[in-house]
């Protein structure tokens, strides 16, 4: 228990079904937003899969402190490593970013020192050897966008699908030896919707396929700001013509909010509380 995600460890190990990534899309809006027609009568299916996340290991992030299993020995020099490896490279994405923009290279350095990464491996476990039948409607990652500014991601097979702006879904093609990367929604938020996150899926293999594309394994690094970065759009995204559609926001808000949701009530928000208002 000590490493299962809980009401004060919003890490650690998730079961099988234990999330549901599109019940993140509803943290955008306030019950009262929600109408209706919208309510979900039932709860959604969890998506099929598990997972295994360690947050940052700067104290200076207020996060609670990464826990690692006693066993294998090597998992958490093996972690921290790619951790380490992936932070360096989102900072370098950034900086890319940055001068895309028309900022000052190193803009968002203040606003990522001490932020709230994630780091996650996603199991999609062969589904025939489990006996387990999809319901209508239930894929191994629903569709989603990202929540924070970037995310990178090692596929482990393919079954990963984007949404275009012809609002079909597309395969992404899976290279064994690269990394795909990913806008989130803050970083929508910043630009004011000039870069946009793409709505993306899991979808399940057919049962029919050989074994060896059944079961999926991932690492996915989540690119997150400073818990108390403000979040307001950026100058060179907006004009006279062109105002701000977003309301300020601080990072670990708009952060827990997404996350709380996706969770399905698997935590409350007393961890949340504390490190938002940790000075």
């Amino acid at each position: 228990s000590y490493l299962l995600m809980t009401d004060e460890y919003p890490y650690g190990y998730s079961p099988f079904g234990g999330e549901v990534l599109s019940k993140g899309e509803e943290g955008e809006k306030s019950k009262n937003e929600v109408s209706e027609k919208e309510a979900p009568t039932t709860p959604k299916l969890g998506d099929m899969k598990e997972m295994f996340a360690v947050g940052p290991w700067n104290e200076a992030a207020g996060m609670p402190a990464v826990r690692y299993p006693a066993t294998p020995v090597r998992m958490q020099a093996a972690w921290q490593s790619y951790y380490e490896s992936m932070e360096t490279l989102a900072g370098g994405l950034m900086e890319g970013f940055a001068l895309a923009l028309d900022l000052p290279i190193k803009w968002f350095e203040p606003k990522f020192n001490k932020h709230a990464s994630a780091l996650r491996s996603l199991n999609y476990p062969d589904l025939t050897h489990l006996g387990v039948v999809p319901e209508p409607g239930q894929m191994r990652a629903s569709a989603h966008t990202d929540y924070g500014v970037l995310t990178i991601l090692k596929s482990g097979g393919p079954g990963l699908q984007v949404k275009g702006r012809d609002q079909e879904w597309h395969d992404v093609p899976y290279l064994k030896d690269a990394f795909v990367i990913n806008l989130g929604d803050l970083m929508s938020r910043w630009t004011n919707d000039k870069w946009v996150s793409t709505p993306h899926r899991v979808v399940n293999p057919p049962l029919e396929t050989d074994g060896v594309s059944r079961r999926r394994q991932s690492m996915a690094f989540f690119a997150n700001l400073n818990m108390d970065a403000e979040v307001k759009a950026i100058p060179t995204c907006v004009d006279d013509t062109n105002p701000a559609k977003y309301p300020d926001t601080s990072a670990g808000e708009h952060l827990m909010a997404k996350h709380l949701a996706s969770t399905q009530g698997i935590l409350d928000d007393s961890w949340m509380e504390k490190v938002l208002k940790s000075p």
